[in-house]
């Protein structure tokens, strides 16, 4: 077994000599814990602080990809929950939908901390967030507003198949918010929304199918 006390490209900026380092494995699972959750209240108040340092300066020198490094960190030391609310919060109030699109966008796939129930508790943030703030003229006319519509249309979709019950709760509890921020078609219910999504899907999945028998055929060949 090799034990490494660190990364080279962290500590020694791509020195790959060997280097005389005493390394300790920790089995115990509560020391371990413990430790790690050490390092990530470390992480979690420096984050903190970055955010609100941003978002205290004037709106013409918040840039939003400045946020989306803080919303990782959230993300990866286990706060999808925190990340989220972050999010849908700036979102809504200082019109930052770039951060919210990338986040649902990765949240439709596999990132870590998202899952089923998460998912459904995105857009149940975004339903009460937004369904506070309402939707402006300065969101519609955002550059990634469309974007965002789309992406949420996606994890909806996603979801069809993941938690069918949860899906029709939150899209019909939040039916007018869905249709004001485009996500839903004037006139589409949420029983029209789900028979689209598994006809997609199902056709998704005969493509994909299709795709593997044609490559099985050439290499035959």
């Amino acid at each position: 077994m090799h034990l490494c006390g660190s990364h080279n490209w962290l500590s020694y900026r791509g020195d790959f000599q060997p280097r005389g380092e005493s390394v300790y494995r920790v089995t115990i699972p509560e020391q371990v814990q413990l430790a790690a959750g050490i390092v990530e209240k470390l992480f979690l108040k420096r984050v903190d602080e970055e955010w609100n340092n941003l978002l205290h300066l004037p709106n013409n020198q918040v840039e939003e990809m400045m946020l989306l490094p803080l919303i990782s960190t959230w993300i990866g030391v286990g706060r999808f929950d925190v990340a989220v609310q972050r999010a849908v919060e700036v979102a809504a109030s200082h019109n930052c939908l770039t951060v919210l699109s990338i986040l649902i966008s990765a949240a439709s796939e596999r990132l870590f901390g998202a899952d089923p129930n998460t998912r459904v508790s995105l857009l149940q943030s975004i339903g009460t967030v937004w369904g506070d703030a309402n939707v402006t003229k300065a969101h519609l006319s955002h550059p990634q507003y469309n974007q965002l519509a789309k992406n949420l249309r996606y994890l909806m979709g996603r979801l069809v198949r993941q938690d069918e019950a949860g899906l029709r709760e939150v899209i019909d509890l939040y039916a007018q918010i869905w249709r004001n921020m485009r996500v839903l078609d004037i006139e589409e219910t949420t029983d029209n929304f789900v028979q689209t999504a598994i006809a997609q899907s199902s056709q998704s999945d005969l493509n994909v199918k299709d795709r593997h028998k044609t490559s099985k055929k050439r290499k035959n060949k």
